[in-house]
């Protein structure tokens, strides 16, 4: 427990230290059970891998969190479930954050999966645990992408109906920006920018950096949609700034692109430039390789509309190996919108 309250200081300055030092603890209760043999009645075991993989997450380690997640689904016990109220569904909870750290390591199919085999026991998850608002997200914006606007909307109200009778802001502030960013995708920009602004306006003392995050993001991508490149500007540099200040790397780079985008779109390739190259160069370092290729696909057009010989070809083979490594084609995210 106390790892817990360790981990949700969100006041704490030095994030990293908080996060290793919530990571000891939990390493430390697994260790003892282990060292003394001790067999706990509960899922604790497994709620405490939950936990460390969260720590990595924070850390940007989407390859130990997965590993920390496989180890605490392998810990839990079906027999076990209900001994702890606070453990209620903690295979559900596992699963959920499976779900979103294969989801943001590229591994779409894999979170795809998860989602698909869930699904139809969504009745049986407490409504008061988030993971359940996890799979309405996620479920949304597979929809989204697969342009089934429809249903993506109704799934995503359903969650916020949800978010709302439990009373978790946070969880409503996302579905609301997922639901906007749905309405982006079907070029129906004003309610889409009423969406984001809500969000906004709803969370104005900042308690939920990521969400302000997100909403000047989409609302940077509405506005460069528009040619409206002042605001498109001022939205994109307020994300970036948060994001810098969270160490939100994942975050980070999607901003950098679409701020790179703002100078993109008005053919400035030499001030478009150094957006894509931090932002490939932080997606790299820490291994978020198919953002990273979508930075190298901008830096390539800017090099060769800049006639940077050399850097266009070194940047062509990194985005060949990089492509052999993955499998991949484009990553499924939205950056721009054209109407």
């Amino acid at each position: 427990m106390e790892g817990r309250i360790i981990q949700r200081d969100r006041d704490g300055k030095d994030r990293k230290k908080i996060y290793k030092k919530a990571e000891k603890k939990f390493k430390h209760a697994i260790q003892v059970c282990n060292q003394y043999g001790l067999n706990p009645e509960d899922n604790i075991i497994a709620a405490c891998y939950n936990r460390l993989a969260a720590c990595r997450y924070f850390l940007n380690d989407l390859d130990k969190a997965i590993d920390y997640i496989n180890q605490g689904l392998a810990a839990y016990d079906e027999a076990k479930e209900g001994k702890n109220n606070l453990l209620t569904n903690n295979k559900y909870n596992l699963l959920a954050n499976k779900m979103m750290y294969l989801w943001n390591s590229s591994q779409y199919d894999q979170a795809a999966s998860i989602l698909y085999e869930v699904w139809p026991q969504r009745s049986k998850i407490d409504k008061n645990n988030y993971a359940l608002l996890d799979f309405y997200k996620f479920r949304s914006i597979i929809l989204r992408n697969q342009k089934m606007f429809e249903a993506a909307r109704q799934c995503c109200n359903e969650g916020i109906d949800i978010a709302t009778s439990i009373r978790s802001d946070n969880r409503y502030l996302d579905l609301m920006i997922i639901l906007g960013s749905i309405y982006l995708s079907e070029g129906d920009f004003d309610r889409a920018y009423d969406r984001f602004e809500l969000v906004l306006n709803a969370d104005s003392e900042c308690k939920y950096p990521r969400r302000h995050i997100d909403a000047h993001t989409y609302l940077g991508i509405l506005f460069n949609a528009k040619n409206d490149w002042s605001q498109a500007t001022t939205h994109l540099e307020k994300a970036i700034n948060i994001a810098r200040e969270r160490q939100d790397v994942f975050r980070l780079g999607k901003a950098l692109i679409i701020r790179g985008n703002v100078h993109l779109f008005q053919e400035q390739f030499s001030e478009a430039l150094p957006y894509y190259q931090e932002a490939e160069n932080i997606l790299e370092l820490n291994s978020y390789k198919h953002r990273q290729h979508t930075a190298l696909l901008k830096l390539i057009y800017c090099f060769d509309k800049m006639g940077r010989t050399n850097e266009f070809i070194e940047s062509l083979v990194k985005k060949y190996r990089l492509e052999t490594e993955l499998c991949i084609k484009s990553e499924v995210e939205i950056y721009e919108v054209f109407y």
